[in-house]
């Protein structure tokens, strides 16, 4: 997510705020806000947040995504089997993973055991699909700017969704302070367009 929505973005609020010293942290290990130094924290997860302001930032869709020279040439959900198959493994740690299988079973495609190149970290299986090597069980939360773009389509109307999802959090008494409230105001803003990602889909 901050690789490839957040980051290319960060020089707009720089731009806007310049008084406002940006320090970010991307890591699996979960911060603590005093000890750690931090103001706002975005995580993935179910939660809960015990004790801390915490407000979904972004949930999004999860659906086979693909380079439109791809996307020309499949038609039906079980063309795909034809396809290079791109496996994300970062949400397997879900007790359903949205995978290839639980697409498949909603679109009612029997399939075969599925091959296909293996990523536990989801950028790197959309890097691939983005070089035109495979068709990937995308997570709009790091697509987003691809699909706005063009970059990457994603054709099939029904998509998969997770329980976990993007969270804004901060201390309770972290929203009095104007930096936060301004990084608040401005991220919202920012991925409040996206939203409509999801109308052509059916979740």
């Amino acid at each position: 997510f901050t690789a490839k929505w957040l980051a290319p973005k960060l020089f707009d609020f720089a731009q806007k705020h310049p008084d406002i010293d940006l320090r970010f942290t991307a890591t699996l290990r979960m911060l603590d806000f005093d000890r750690d130094s931090v103001d706002l924290a975005i995580r993935f997860g179910t939660g809960p947040d015990p004790g801390l302001h915490s407000e979904p930032l972004y949930r999004g869709f999860i659906t086979p995504m693909m380079r439109p020279e791809i996307a020309a040439r499949v038609q039906t959900p079980a063309d795909l089997l034809n396809e290079t198959l791109i496996h994300d493994e970062s949400l397997d740690f879900l007790s359903t993973p949205p995978d290839w299988p639980a697409w498949f079973k909603i679109n009612e495609v029997s399939h075969p055991p599925l091959k296909g190149p293996h990523f536990t970290q989801a950028d790197h299986g959309v890097d691939l699909a983005l070089e035109g090597g495979g068709v990937v069980m995308g997570r709009s939360s790091i697509t987003m700017m691809a699909l706005t773009a063009g970059a990457l389509v994603a054709p099939f109307k029904r998509a998969l969704t997770s329980q976990a999802h993007y969270r804004l959090i901060c201390p309770e008494s972290g929203l009095a302070q104007p930096h936060v409230a301004r990084f608040r105001e401005w991220i919202l803003a920012e991925i409040d367009p996206y939203r409509a990602l999801a109308e052509n889909h059916e979740l």
